[in-house]
């Protein structure tokens, strides 16, 4: 599982029969996906950040309908859910109190020695001093206390505990490595040979010892350790309770009957570890490989089709995971790190999208987004990203399509990343530049290539008209280093081995920096006058109306706007003055680092100090002063922003807000607090360096220019957040709100995808016209359709992906119908309906029609 410096989570299966679809789910995403400093939507609000100083730390939980439960690294229960599940009027989770709804982590039981929990339906069950505790609803028994009396508060069974597990209405346990269980029994699931319900104890038969135990809605599963009777059992996997959807993984199509005590799963499985939820279970071998089995109608079981697996069927082929986790209607599960391949999360089935809010079906492991994010850039009107296991990577970008920013050859907004640039010439990139309303980034060829608005020539590619997709600018390769402010670009360019400087755009101010200034847009890349002679340059930054560039042997020059309309002071000359041409800015400093903001500019010092100047609004230099119109004229000995030990190691600005990674991940930001921009979950802006969180390796903040303020932040496991106000709600993750702390960006890489299935319409009979009903498909883009379709020699009843070797492709049937003939005569006819993507592809094959007749 990922882990970050404040998380470290071992999460339980999760269950419930009143969860249905996202809510299960979920609570999946939360626990393998939002792994970091803060909590994302689907967990406690932000004011529950107030726990902890850097949020809610947990060292295990589970989730159940609208509510999740955790036990705090201090090993205190806390609980948080909404209206429809946690309805405390049978005083549930242990509360003895009448409640709707608890927006925030709410504390549900004494001591802080508490070790597991699990949720049931209604019901609590948790591990505590060694001893099994129960509270909540009990009309079947299922907290073991031999009566049916519901509890309020957490109540000691008497039992010693080292692993438990919850169903619907039943609950399970090991002690001495012997399994006992109490609740519910109609399907068997307490797993002592009868059907009858037991409100106390009683044993699984069998005479068996289990290292783990795993509950779904009405069954169970457990792992065997070797004992005297079965002293070759380690790793072997038993099941009891309901088989309507062949739960127990018995292997037999025509077993529907449950169990009610132990039953080996088919094949020699040798098991590390299993989750079991809804109706199916998924496990991950002592090799690594991953297997499910069980019911399967959300493909929650992995298999191409949606029939109920028999038996334990691999999932995927990697042999590297190491924790998996299932709900009601999916499963997700995560891969072991390497030293060279980070840690991944990967999810199947129904409601695998939480975050991007699309009704997707995933059969096969779908990795989340949220792991292999690269670099990200942020303006006040959309994100874009880099994502791959390395550089170059693909390219996404969502938010308010501003002249084309988005780069998808469209103006209509995005809610979720989409991908860019789908030539194989350059469909992968380096870099990414976004500013006002216009983008550039850098191709794996070298090449740069620019879209969005393009007023005062700022694409660079010789005139000013909008382009709505990625255009290339000019012929020349060795480019890196781009970046883009309102209306002025700039990049580095390696030519035989010698570096150079390169504008473009408007010119106000001087800002192209090719001499005095001449107000004339500039709509060709136009070399920078040399700083001086052999420079070798290491990074540029342009901001509103100024522009900065490191050598690599860390002097600083800037040139361009020095006021601004304020008290100015970006270019850090000691002067308020405009400059055409670069001049040295804090002279006698080096630096490894640079960012030009909106209205200040911040740098890095050799050895890690962080620097600012420019316009002081909301304390946005760092120096402790939130008083406004102040600038900071820096000649050199002057305060650096204020951290509280360590050093810095980058940093970037923004529209009055700053922030800085320190060395070792950590992230500070200061300056104006308004709407999220400086995300440490209140209004009041600072003046001082403030911690955001950790783990951090890169960040990007919005120039504010136009609909949005804060930014976005990539973490060591490759995990993209964002934060700040959005016009629309567009910028962040598609998410209905604005959000003042760090929120994970859970979106998909997902493949077209159906609601329902592609049937066929019309009598099978030689003349008549088949008809292939495609079915509804969600995603963005929305996938092509095509048709193909085929003469088979056997009937077939259920859908599939695959095309049998009974059938043959019939020639040139390509669209949505087909008139059956001669050919057809005794032989049955099926459509497959193709849809792809720039995501993927799937193929839907119909169930064949009846024997065509004469």
């Amino acid at each position: 599982m990922p882990a970050s410096s404040t998380h470290n989570l071992l999460v339980h299966h999760t269950r419930s029969e009143r969860r249905a679809g996202i809510h299960g789910v979920g609570h999946l995403l939360v626990a393998l996906a939002l792994i970091g400093s803060m909590w994302g939507p689907a967990t406690p609000p932000a004011q529950a950040a107030a726990a902890t100083s850097e949020g809610f730390a947990a060292a295990q939980m589970d989730g159940g309908g609208s509510t999740t439960c955790a036990i705090r690294t201090n090993k205190t229960l806390w609980c948080w859910g909404s209206l429809i599940v946690f309805d405390f009027s049978s005083g549930r989770f242990g509360l003895a109190v009448h409640l709707t709804v608890v927006r925030e982590m709410t504390r549900v039981a004494d001591g802080s020695d508490w070790t597991a929990i699990s949720l049931g339906g209604n019901h609590l069950c948790g591990i505590r001093q060694g001893n099994l505790w129960c509270g909540g609803e009990n009309g079947d028994g299922e907290l073991g206390l031999s009566d049916n009396d519901d509890r309020v508060g957490m109540v000691d069974t008497g039992n010693s505990a080292t692993a438990l597990t919850t169903g619907q209405s039943h609950t399970c346990f090991l002690a001495a490595g012997a399994a006992y269980c109490f609740g519910y029994n109609t399907f068997g699931q307490l797993g002592d040979g009868t059907t009858t319900s037991s409100n106390a104890l009683v044993s699984v038969t069998g005479n068996h010892k289990f290292s783990s135990i795993s509950s779904g809605r009405f069954f169970t599963c457990a792992i065997a350790a070797n004992s005297t009777t079965f002293p070759d059992d380690v790793g072997r996997t038993y099941c009891w309770g309901e088989n309507a959807a062949r739960q127990l993984g018995s292997g037999t199509e025509s077993d529907f009957t449950p169990k009610s005590e132990p039953t080996l799963i088919q094949g020699d499985l040798r098991l590390s570890r299993l989750s079991s939820g809804g109706d199916h279970t998924c496990a991950i071998s002592t090799a690594g490989a991953l297997y499910c089995w069980g019911g399967n109608n959300a493909s929650e079981s992995g298999a191409s089709s949606t029939l109920s697996t028999t038996f334990p069927v691999r999932v995927g082929t990697a042999s590297n995971w190491s924790l998996v986790v299932s709900s009601d209607w999916g499963s997700c599960a995560t891969t072991t790190a390497t030293s060279r391949i980070p840690s991944s999360t990967y999810c199947w089935g129904d409601r695998m999208s939480v975050g991007n809010g699309l009704p997707l079906y995933a059969n096969t492991p779908t990795k989340l987004s949220g792991s292999d994010w690269l670099r990200v850039a942020v303006n006040g009107s959309a994100r874009c990203g880099i994502r791959g296991s390395a550089l170059p990577g693909t390219l996404w970008c969502w938010g308010i399509n501003r002249d084309g920013i988005i780069g998808s050859g469209t103006t209509d907004d995005a809610r979720t990343p989409i991908r860019v640039g789908g030539s194989a010439s350059w469909a992968s990139w380096n870099e990414i530049a976004l500013g006002g309303d216009s983008a550039c980034g850098i191709t794996s060829d070298t090449m740069l290539r620019c879209w969005g608005n393009n007023s005062n020539g700022e694409l660079g590619v010789g005139d000013t008209d909008v382009r709505l997709a990625p255009t290339t600018v000019g012929t020349s390769t060795g480019w890196s280093g781009v970046s883009i402010g309102d209306s002025t670009a700039c990049a580095i360019k390696t030519t035989s081995g010698e570096t150079s400087v390169w504008c473009w755009g408007s010119d106000s101010d001087g800002r192209v920096g090719n001499g005095p200034d001449s107000s004339v847009d500039v709509t060709t890349p136009t070399e920078v006058i040399a700083a001086a002679p052999g420079v070798t340059w290491k990074k540029v930054s342009v901001g509103l109306g100024h522009v900065c560039a490191l050598e690599e042997s860390g002097k600083l020059w800037c040139w361009g706007s020095n006021s601004s309309g304020g008290p100015g002071g970006f270019l850090g000359d000691g002067t308020t003055n405009s400059q055409s041409s670069p001049v040295r800015s804090i002279a006698g400093v080096t630096f490894t680092d640079v960012a030009a903001g909106t209205y200040s500019t911040c740098a890095i010092a050799t050895g890690g100090a962080t620097y600012c100047w420019g316009w002081n609004v909301f304390g946005s230099l760092g120096d402790g002063d939130l008083v406004p119109d102040i600038f900071v004229l820096m000649t050199g000995g002057v305060n650096n922003v204020g951290f509280a030990g360590g050093s810095s190691a980058a940093v970037t600005a923004g529209l009055w807000s700053q922030c800085s990674i320190k060395r070792g991940g950590d992230l500070y930001c200061w300056g104006f607090a308004f709407a999220g921009n400086v995300p440490v979950g209140r209004d009041a802006s600072s003046s001082t360096p403030t911690k955001v969180g950790s783990g951090y390796t890169s960040i990007a903040l919005s120039d504010g220019i136009f609909e949005s303020t804060g930014g976005c932040g990539i973490k060591s496991d490759g995990s993209l957040w964002c934060w700040g106000w959005t016009y629309n709600n567009l910028m962040q993750n598609g998410w209905p709100d604005d959000y003042a702390t760090p929120q994970l960006l859970k979106i998909l890489y997902h493949r077209p995808t159906a609601d329902g299935d592609a049937q066929l319409l019309g009598r099978a009979k030689k003349g008549a016209t088949l008809t292939a009903d495609a079915p509804t498909f969600s995603g963005t883009p929305l996938p092509a359709v095509t048709y193909q379709w085929y003469r088979c020699t056997k009937a077939a009843t259920a859908s599939t992906s695959t095309v049998p070797s009974t059938c043959a492709k019939i020639s040139g049937a390509t669209s949505g119908t087909y008139l059956l003939k001669s050919a057809d005569v005794g032989r049955y006819v099926r459509v497959a309906v193709v849809a792809k993507s720039n995501a993927g592809t799937i193929t839907i094959l119909t169930r064949s029609t009846a024997r065509v007749a004469n």
